[in-house]
């Protein structure tokens, strides 16, 4: 009798510290996954601190990044521009996407460019690039009439 309290006895003791040690991870694991994932959200929702930007769409309306179209070469199969991107706010920015839309005299939308600009553009300073649009053999740029430039995003990695 007194061998089946002992055996029970330290079963129970085994049980209790079991499951104080499970609620205590327990505890553990729920709040780091709080504090991660406020962190997560955080840093997905473009929360701008210290003058960094956290994310690429959500930071661009209020940029401060302008573009500027300074020369253009437009013939039948060939559509280049060059110009300057100019960070006239105060986030550093380390790239960003630039497209362009092509027109005809209709303002029927015909054909798009992309150019990824993979340069740091600091507060105050331009910085150069040239958007090409490759595929333009494949489209009739005799009927292009207009092209819209615009930044589509950008990113402060």
């Amino acid at each position: 009798m007194q061998f089946l309290k002992m055996i029970f006895g330290k079963i129970g003791t085994g049980l209790l510290y079991g499951i104080g040690f499970g609620l205590v991870m327990a505890l553990v694991t729920w709040g780091s996954t709080m504090y991660f994932e406020s962190k997560a959200e955080s840093y997905m929702d473009g929360d701008i601190k210290n003058g960094e930007c956290k994310s690429f769409k959500k930071c661009d309306e209020d940029s401060g990044l302008d573009v500027h179209i300074s020369s253009e070469k437009i013939d039948i199969d060939n559509f280049t521009l060059l110009g300057q991107i100019k960070n006239s706010g105060d986030i550093k920015w380390t790239s960003a996407s630039i497209k362009a839309e092509l027109f005809d005299k209709d303002n029927t939308f015909i054909d798009e460019c992309t150019e990824y600009v993979n340069q740091k553009v600091f507060p105050g300073t331009t910085v150069n690039f040239k958007l090409s649009c490759s595929q333009c053999s494949k489209i009739n740029l005799k009927d292009y009439k207009l092209y819209k430039v615009s930044i589509i995003d950008a990113s402060t990695y």
